[in-house]
């Protein structure tokens, strides 16, 4: 069993922007001191199992399991510089999010109302690149002869 533990990261606090549109303001803006904040911190738990088995031929099998991110525990690895959070950009709270939203929400667009704008804003805001891995097994054998 393997268990770390890792303190969050270094960022540097940035203005709240429409991060699925880069375009629209420009990519470096802080308002803080460089690496002034720090991400959350991130727990894992790996586990391998093995068991070997010698035949009187000489042929040696190991038959082995390895879980990765055993507790499948969402740990971020990249946030959003103007929140600190791995699924959130804080666009949808600003003035600006909050009037795009209610645009959508009185006209009868292509995102369907609202709702369907922020579903599909959210959806936009999930990168697997900010995440660690998910849970995951491995399996396999090892053979010696």
């Amino acid at each position: 069993v393997l268990f770390r533990v890792r303190s969050g990261l270094p960022y540097t606090p940035d203005v709240i922007h429409n991060s699925r549109n880069r375009a629209a303001v420009p990519d470096d803006f802080p308002i803080g001191g460089t690496n002034s904040q720090y991400s959350p911190w991130n727990l894992r738990m790996d586990l391998k199992a093995s068991k070997s088995f010698t035949f009187s031929n000489g042929l040696r099998i190991m038959p082995f399991v390895k879980v990765i991110n055993l507790l499948d525990k969402k740990n971020p690895v990249r946030v959003y510089s103007a929140t600190g959070a791995a699924d959130d950009d804080g666009f949808l709270g600003t003035a600006v999010g909050e009037f795009l939203a209610d645009t959508y929400a009185s006209s009868a667009s292509q995102f369907g109302g609202k709702s369907e704008f922020l579903s599909r804003y959210n959806d936009r805001l999930l990168d697997s690149l900010m995440w660690d891995v998910p849970r995951q097994f491995r399996f396999g054998i090892l053979m010696d002869f």
